[in-house]
């Protein structure tokens, strides 16, 4: 930002500061969930009548939750010593994603594991 005139007389400045004071705000960005929804279909045979579905996409990554967040249930339940409670108050208020108790269990154990 740039003065325009004197707060003094109120004359027209000219001119650039050759060392003009910063301040510097760091933010974090909000975190919005990314989600992914896979579809199979199931199809009957007119022939036979049997049934068939399609295979799930070889990408999908198992359960319901991606890398990232299991990754963060880890650090959060292991290395700071979360709760369950806690890490799905986190997940919610932070991420805006939704865990139940027993998912965020099932992850931290699942983490551990690994």
């Amino acid at each position: 930002m740039r003065p325009e005139s004197g707060e003094q007389c109120g004359t027209v400045l000219v001119g650039e500061d050759p060392e003009p004071e910063r301040q510097q705000v760091t933010e974090l960005p909000r975190i919005k969930p990314i989600v992914t929804e896979y579809r199979r279909q199931r199809r009957h045979c007119v022939a036979c009548g049997a049934s068939t579905q399609a295979p799930w996409p070889a990408t999908m990554p198992p359960g319901s939750f991606g890398p990232r967040v299991q990754a963060t249930v880890g650090y959060l339940t292991g290395r700071i010593g979360a709760s369950q409670r806690e890490v799905q108050d986190i997940l919610a208020t932070l991420c805006q994603t939704d865990g139940s108790g027993g998912s965020i269990g099932a992850l931290a154990q699942a983490v551990r594991a690994a």
